[in-house]
Order: C-alpha cells, then structure tokens, then sequence
C-alpha cells in the first residue's frame, strides 16, 4: 500500500486514513481479518457490510476546540444534519464512554473509513479551512463510503489525466483493484456523488485531471460540461448508497409517521379506493 503520513496516521488518497503507521510497516496492522473472505468495499456506496455502524447508528462526540456558535461548529452541525435528514444513518450525541467518533482538530481533512470497532475511538480530523460540504465527505468516509473515482467501471464515465497531475499525485486516482483489494461497484456511477472529486483536483498545470468521458482535458477551452464539480451535499445515489451500507442486501424497513398524532401508516390489508380511510396504528407496532 502506497501512502502518506499526515498527523501522524497513515494516510491514503490524501484524506482516508489507514491507521498507526509503525503498525503498517512492521505489517501488524490489517485493513481486514485475513481469515475471512473478504469481499471489499462497494465503491460508490459503501464498505461490505461488516464495516457498517451497527443498525446506522453513528455516535459522536466534537472536540472542545470547536466551540457551539463557532464557524466551525456550524459547519459540522450542517453535516451532521445533511446525513441525518436525507439517509438511514443517524450520528448521534455519544453517550458515556460508548465507542464514538471524535470529531477534532487536525492538518487538512481526514477521516477513518467505515465502522472500525477498535479499542480506541475512530476520528475525523479538520482544518479549519474545511467547509461544510468537506465535512459532509468525510463523513461519507467515516459512513463507509470510499472516492467514487476508485471505481472499476469509471473509464465509462469519466477520464483520468495523469499528465495534469502533480508528482505522484496519481496513487489519489487508483481503483481498488489498482489498490489490491476487492470490492464492487454498486449501483451506476454518479457524478455528482458527494465524494466524486472535482475536476481541478491535484492539477499541476491548471488544467483538469479528471473531465467527463468524451471530453478532451487538454484543449486551450475546456466545456464547462465536461467539468465536474465538488458537491456540497449528498446525491439521490448517495442516499440510496448509504441505506445499502447499513441493510445489505436485505430489504430496507421504512416508517411513515404523522407528526401531529405521533402514529404511523399500517399499509397491511390497505384499501386502493381514493379517499379510503387509512389505518394507523403506534409507531412501534407498523413495521
């Protein structure tokens, strides 16, 4: 594994951290049992199940660094939010001593990737130059979630310009099979999937190091259609992604809930016939 070292851990594709790095070099430290048959992650979507938080439930806890009113409070409590209100993941306020995800400060924006279940705490580690939408990524990192650029099918999709790139910048740009490891692409590729880098990322030269598939990266104007864009907040793809991370490939359980009567829809024996009456029942008995 090619990496960096940035604070300390190990990092790869600058902002996805691997782990202690005296661990990775005396080869202790493993990203998987490698008794198991390990699947890999589902790029686009998540890592395999086994990296998913338990039931979507992610506990938190923000350094005292970032005080409540602060920017950078704002801007972590704006990701939080994006996740909670769009996906089945739900970070919550850590209770006690339960193992959680620290949220503090650090050089850049980094995050550990899926659901770890270490002795010591998980971070994500940001800058204050991090924005919301850097955050609302990391997250996705911390979720499950890997670059959707490392995905095998991307030549369909996208292009790589190595050329554009700075010196050994191209070990950001690998698939995972390029990576050696296994892994599938779930789902179709997404453009605009909140952890899709931009085009600009990494360039050297000031032209693009990744366009849409067609598109030429090294023309004196480049179509602003073939460019890609950061995204500050999940795609619709995001959202079904994240909801694979944590179900599976079992089916997913949904709730509708009256907020006025606190009761929720019970479809079961439902009438097709417009204006029927629809039954409800206690919110813990519909499904």
């Amino acid at each position: 594994i090619i990496y960096e070292v940035i604070d300390g851990p190990a990092v790869l594709h600058d902002d996805m951290v691997l782990g202690p790095v005296d661990l990775i070099r005396s080869g202790q430290f493993v990203l998987a049992d490698p008794d198991e048959e390990v699947e890999g992650p589902v790029m686009a979507a998540a890592l395999r199940s086994e990296k998913a938080w338990p039931n979507g439930r992610v506990p938190y806890k923000i350094d005292p660094m970032f005080s409540p009113g602060s920017p950078m409070f704002t801007k972590i409590m704006g990701a939080i939010n994006e996740w909670n209100t769009k996906t089945i993941v739900k970070l919550v306020p850590a209770v006690g001593n339960e193992y959680h995800v620290h949220i503090g400060f650090g050089s850049g924006c980094l995050s550990n990737v899926g659901y770890l279940n270490k002795e010591a705490n998980q971070n994500i580690w940001l800058s204050f130059n991090c924005s919301q939408g850097n955050i609302v990524h990391e997250i996705g990192h911390t979720v499950g979630f890997h670059h959707e650029q490392a995905r095998v099918d991307r030549e369909d999709y996208i292009t790589i310009e190595e050329d554009n790139m700075r010196p050994n910048a191209d070990i950001y740009f690998q698939t995972y099979i390029e990576r050696e490891r296994d892994g599938i692409d779930f789902g179709d590729y997404d453009i605009n999937s909140v952890m899709q880098y931009s085009s600009y990322a990494f360039s050297d030269n000031g032209k693009p190091t990744i366009v849409r598939e067609g598109c030429d990266a090294n023309t004196l104007f480049v179509p602003p259609w073939c460019l890609i864009a950061n995204q500050p907040r999940l795609s619709q793809k995001d959202q079904v992604a994240a909801t694979r991370m944590v179900v599976g490939n079992s089916p997913a359980w949904v709730k509708f809930e009256n907020d006025y009567s606190g009761r929720c829809l019970r479809p079961q024996g439902g009438s097709r016939t417009p204006g029927a009456t629809v039954t409800t029942d206690t919110c813990t008995n519909s499904y």
